[in-house]
Order: C-alpha cells, then sequence, then structure tokens
C-alpha cells in the first residue's frame, strides 16, 4: 500500500509544483513556452514578504497613489480563487521583490506576443485559450490548449469592479509612458486576443510563464 501511494505522488509531481504561498503550479506547455494553467493566486512575494491587500476604495487608492504594491479579490469576495486568482496592479507585478513564484516570471509584452502567435494567432487564439464554462451569452471557448482563461473581470483604479462573466485582463510586465502597463484582454463577444495598455492603478489577472 505504501508503495502504491508513493507511485500516485509520484505521478502528480511531474505535473504539478508548489510555491512558496503554497499555490499549487500547473504547467501547459505551448510550442516552447510553458505557462501556468491558473491565474496567479498568491499573497506574498517571492522572498517571503506580504503583498498588501486592499479591501477598501481607501486602502486600493492609497497604495495606488504611492505606488505601491496590491491586490484584491473581485468584489472582495475570495469566491472561486482557484478560477479566477486574485487582481493585482501593476506595481506588484513589477516589484523587485518577484511576484512570479520562484522558477517563473511575468510574461513580458512579447512573450504575450509569441502565446498569441502560437494558439491561433490573434484573431482566433482568444477562442483556442478560453474555458468551456462561465463566459456569458455563449461565449465560452474550446480550451484546445487546456489554457483554461476564465473570465475573472477587473478592478478599476477607484476600486469598481467590472466584467466578471464578461472579459478579462491580464498583466505583461511592460510598461508604456509612466501611467501605463501593456494586457492582453480577453472577451465573450469574440474569438480576439486583444493587446492594449492599461492604466497601472488598476487590478488585473495574471498569468506566468517559466524561466528557460
Amino acid at each position: 500500500m505504501k508503495i502504491y501511494y508513493f507511485f500516485i505522488i509520484l505521478l502528480l509531481s511531474e505535473n504539478i509544483s508548489f510555491s512558496q504561498n503554497n499555490f499549487a503550479i500547473e504547467e501547459i506547455k505551448i510550442s516552447e513556452q510553458i505557462w501556468m494553467k491558473f491565474n496567479l493566486n498568491v499573497a506574498h512575494f517571492k522572498n517571503g514578504e506580504p503583498i498588501e491587500q486592499a479591501e477598501t476604495k481607501a486602502e486600493w487608492k492609497k497604495l495606488n497613489e504611492e505606488k505601491k504594491s496590491a491586490w484584491c479579490y473581485y468584489e472582495n469576495n475570495s469566491k472561486n480563487p482557484n478560477l479566477y486568482g486574485k487582481l493585482y496592479n501593476w506595481y506588484a507585478v513589477n516589484d523587485p521583490r518577484g511576484l512570479a513564484p520562484e522558477g517563473w516570471h511575468v510574461p513580458t509584452d512579447n512573450e504575450w506576443s509569441e502565446l498569441t502567435k502560437n494558439s491561433g494567432g490573434q484573431e482566433m487564439s482568444g477562442q483556442f485559450l478560453k474555458s468551456i464554462s462561465d463566459w456569458e451569452r455563449n461565449g465560452n471557448g474550446t480550451n484546445y490548449y487546456n489554457f483554461s482563461i476564465f473570465p475573472a473581470g477587473d478592478c478599476s483604479r477607484f476600486m469598481n469592479f467590472n466584467g466578471i462573466g464578461e472579459y478579462t485582463y491580464f498583466w505583461t510586465s511592460s510598461e508604456e509612458y509612466i501611467y501605463y502597463g501593456w494586457t492582453r484582454y480577453f472577451n465573450y463577444s469574440n474569438p480576439i486576443t486583444t493587446r492594449i495598455l492599461i492604466d497601472k492603478q488598476f487590478g488585473c489577472s495574471v498569468r506566468c510563464v517559466k524561466n528557460f
């Protein structure tokens, strides 16, 4: 019986690992890139220091104005954190303490472009990357690559929550000007992966890619 249990654990360990936050990491390989299957859901940086959670509009505003890292749950409700993960401002994404677990990093704009190219191109990759459930108005994808993008919505700079069930944004680590960062946007209404700039004070999802 002990040998049987050891064999099961060995099989699981080939596909799933755990970060210092006890965040389970399941890997998906698309072309030469290895991505996390689910949105990031960590509350500590790589060095173990906590990322501040904002639970009120005042807290979110203060942390953003001070250009400090912050995260929140959609509508401050931890429902389905395994599917939707946390929403992070861009200052958390770019914090030198490291938002991504050991061995991983927040993808650059170019790395997201590579994923888009290798999963159907801009016009169709959204359809192949989106999950087969939770998208409103028949907006589900085929999840062909098992990437499982769920419509997590976003958090505005004023901590207004919008879009759950309809759309989601993913941060890249690439910025533009002083106030904006590049993201990738997925919507229920079309199969497109959209490259778009977002205010750094917004809360968006994060999906990490493995270091080479």
